[in-house]
């Protein structure tokens, strides 16, 4: 039996994470009070062969009586010869604590189909694997908390509770193909003055047997229309991006994403590209919405 780990990237990585956070909390579903969508893709590893690549579309809405939240995603995700299609369903439920504040209690289910195209590989003195087309279903189900402020947010959740492997016997994908992620979040919105605000935010991964990852962001906002920023994630990446507000309905943002590990010599950089569409017509002056 040939084995083939896929355990490197167990998820999609997204550098504008904090524009994106229902790829990891399904308790973000319904928090804005309107209809938004996000459209991301991702060229990671820039000139190093097989490198991920991932497209990620995904909408969340509150339903009329703004207490519940529905939210859904599909996400393309290619790393060398494994290929994988998710699509979510979010639910949450919010409860208003005090004006302005509210808890969020998030629900997500998923399917993701697995493709393994090992014809691709040089490995044709390997009898299993020649002429090889593997494809696997696996479903999944998460959970997750946000407690939002104007000001404020924390949240955690577990967006995979299952520990699903890839094995048909002949052909091993890896195991532990889908692991438990343990996320935790936060992020404060400072006002310096009218046209800036600074806003500061840091997420924790925790996957077991892996070293504990953190990623440290920056951001500034200028007349809630222009963002730039920064962020670090521990040992392995620093990113700068930027992002413009065209109108209250669109936003666009880009990072680049610099190695700091073994690979910065392999490859030049990750690129990512995002754009938010709001259903949102507002009248007068509107207050700057905090990160999502």
């Amino acid at each position: 039996m040939t084995s083939l780990s896929v355990n490197a990237q167990q998820d999609a990585i997204f550098s504008n994470y904090i524009w994106n956070p229902m790829s990891f909390n399904p308790a973000i579903a319904g928090t804005k009070g309107f209809m938004t969508m996000n459209a991301t893709v991702r060229e990671q590893w820039v000139g190093f062969e097989g490198r991920p690549r991932t497209q990620a579309f995904n909408m969340h809405t509150s339903l009329r009586n703004k207490a519940l939240g529905v939210g859904a995603s599909i996400i393309n995700d290619k790393l060398g010869p494994i290929n994988s299609i998710t699509l979510q369903g979010n639910l949450a439920y919010k409860l208003k604590i005090d004006r302005g504040t509210y808890l969020s209690m998030g629900l997500k289910s998923e399917l993701s189909l697995w493709q393994g195209h090992f014809v691709d590989l040089e490995l044709a003195d390997d009898p299993t694997l020649a002429n090889n087309i593997r494809s696997a279903f696996l479903p999944n189900f998460g959970f997750g908390l946000l407690l939002k402020d104007p000001k404020y947010f924390v949240g955690i959740s577990v967006p995979k509770f299952l520990n699903n492997e890839l094995n048909d016997g002949s052909v091993e994908w890896g195991q532990g193909a889908q692991v438990n992620h343990y996320f935790a979040h936060a992020g404060y919105s400072y006002e310096v003055n009218r046209d800036l605000f600074i806003k500061p935010s840091l997420m924790v991964n925790y996957v077991r047997n892996v070293p504990l990852e953190t990623t440290i962001s920056l951001n500034a906002e200028f007349q809630r229309q222009f963002w730039v920023g920064m962020s670090y994630r521990t040992a392995q990446a620093i990113t700068p991006l930027i992002a413009y507000k065209f109108n209250h309905q669109v936003k666009a943002g880009y990072a680049f994403e610099m190695a700091l590990n073994s690979l910065i010599s392999h490859q030049a950089g990750s690129h990512e590209l995002m754009i938010t569409y709001d259903f949102y017509y507002p009248k007068g002056n509107v207050v700057s919405p905090i990160f999502f």
